[in-house]
């Protein structure tokens, strides 16, 4: 990474320099996986995975003396600044400091401590330039970084005493954020939590409350799936049309995910008229991905039923929609359905277990009055969840903000 002269001016005594140019930067091997003998042992041994934090003050794998004799590991010293070269996901490109003298694999890069620069200041310059570092390379995570390249990425460097200054003032406020950032995950946690609170409150009874009913589904609604001659059109339904087609991917826990939709024209919507859907039918997920998923279709739409999707029709004047919605996604209602479902490698439950999935119920006006209850409870929960998911995006967003400005000379 060459030193840009569009670079953002350093504050008087920083100067933008190469990693290579402060310190030594070095890597590490694999013992041959072919002798076990060269594993087991008590030397650490890092690989990229394990680079993660700020700090490592132990690492999960150990190779033997004879290991690290007969590869290229080497043991690195505490203070040295582990960068991994690859690895999945959001890997390649992080970097934490040891605390503990380790070997490293081919995978991970060391930068040795340094009379130019402590640890702490290089971990937090490559945090800072983690997106530049990975764009390096590109989207491809087989195509990893290697020494030449880490040897030429810039940073900007402040003198010694205002290094430790910022690495301390960093510390403090890093771990500040990372508090904040525990407290609202677990908030938000909780508030996940709640929907199954409240419908357990509800549903989870040993007994059945006085003038409660309870019977098989398909009693009490009309209970199919897609029609054999519908499916075979509704494979070729690539063409883009306006109407949407409600399929298994498109049902989740938590409401319908309308990023995945496919469209059928109105053309073809005419000839599917069997598998048009009205709001306030269920529907749920009776094979493979996402099996016993159920969702409740909304008002004011046209849509249609995809593959892989009963259609659940409760008769209006014994089972109120929305109620019914809530009871299959209850624990009990739940227990019931998988209660149902055959353990094949894919799963799956047969409309005709679908429709002897138990249900309880009180009288229309309590339902509906239950079904009231749990829809402001549940919009309160949806309220309380954005608020804190925009706490958390916040929160989120401060370590890059800190970055930016302590290695602007504004922290």
């Amino acid at each position: 990474m060459q030193i840009n002269t569009n670079e953002l001016s350093l504050p008087d005594g920083w100067r933008w320099v190469k990693i290579g140019d402060i310190a030594e930067v070095s890597t590490g091997g694999t013992p041959d996986t072919n002798h076990p003998e060269y594993y087991g042992g008590d030397i650490r041994w890092l690989k990229s995975g394990d680079v993660k934090g700020t700090y490592i003050d132990e690492v999960p794998n150990r190779i033997s003396q004879l290991g690290l004799d007969k590869s290229n590991a080497r043991i690195h010293s505490a203070g040295s600044v582990m960068l991994a070269m690859s690895g999945q996901g959001k890997t390649r490109g992080t970097s934490a400091i040891l605390r503990v003298p380790s070997t490293c694999s081919q995978s991970v890069a060391a930068i040795l401590p340094s009379e130019h620069a402590i640890p702490e200041i290089i971990h937090y310059a490559l945090v800072n330039r983690y997106d530049e570092t990975r764009r390096i390379t590109g989207d491809d995570e087989r195509t990893g970084l290697n020494l030449k390249i880490i040897r030429e990425i810039v940073i900007p460097l402040p003198p010694l005493d205002e290094q430790r200054r910022i690495a301390s003032r960093l510390h403090e406020q890093l771990a500040a954020v990372e508090s904040a950032r525990k407290a609202a995950e677990e908030q938000l946690h909780a508030a996940w939590q709640l929907p199954s609170a409240y419908l357990r409150d509800v549903f989870d009874v040993q007994t059945l409350p006085n003038g409660w009913l309870s019977g098989n589904l398909g009693d009490f609604a009309f209970v199919t799936k897609l029609a054999g001659f519908e499916y075979t059109e509704y494979v070729d339904y690539q063409e883009v049309g306006e109407i949407p087609v409600i399929r298994a991917q498109n049902v989740t826990p938590n409401g319908f995910k309308e990023s995945n939709f496919v469209y059928v024209s109105s053309e073809l919507a005419n000839q599917l008229t069997r598998s048009q859907l009205f709001g306030g039918d269920i529907l749920m997920v009776f094979i493979g991905a996402g099996l016993g998923n159920v969702g409740i279709v909304p008002d004011g739409k046209e849509y249609f039923l995809g593959p892989n999707v009963a259609l659940i029709r409760p008769d209006k004047k014994v089972l109120d929609n929305k109620y019914l919605y809530y009871f299959l996604q209850s624990d009990i209602g739940r227990s019931s359905i998988f209660g149902f479902i055959k353990t094949t490698a894919q799963g799956s439950i047969s409309m005709g277990n679908i429709r002897n999935v138990q249900v309880a119920f009180p009288s229309l006006d309590e339902q509906r009055r239950i079904a009231n209850r749990l829809n402001e409870q549940l919009a309160a929960v949806k309220s309380v969840r954005t608020v804190i998911e925009s706490q958390l995006a916040e929160i989120e967003s401060l370590p890059a903000s800190l970055l930016r400005e302590a290695f602007a000379g504004q922290l």
